[in-house]
């Protein structure tokens, strides 16, 4: 996962892996 990216897939992407703890991930 890149930093900085704002397209909805890869938020909707990172939020998933987050929810699943497979990610720990802060974007601001």
């Amino acid at each position: 996962i890149l930093y900085g990216i704002h397209c909805k897939e890869l938020q909707v992407m990172e939020k998933y892996l987050v929810s699943q703890g497979k990610l720990k991930i802060e974007i601001n």
